[in-house]
């Protein structure tokens, strides 16, 4: 079907905007990388999930 995936960690906050959707398994607390990937992703127009 074409899709690509990669896993990443902290370092994607330094190149969100290279991808077209964002796929969190984690718990998203506000104390972890998790969360604030969300809230990027959300502000940037992302489809979070």
């Amino acid at each position: 079907m074409g899709h690509e995936f990669e896993l990443k960690g902290k370092e994607i906050l330094q190149d969100m905007e290279r991808y077209d959707s964002v796929f969190i398994r984690a718990t998203t607390d506000p104390l972890f990388t998790a969360y604030t990937v969300s809230r990027l992703a959300e502000e940037m127009g992302e489809k979070s999930n």
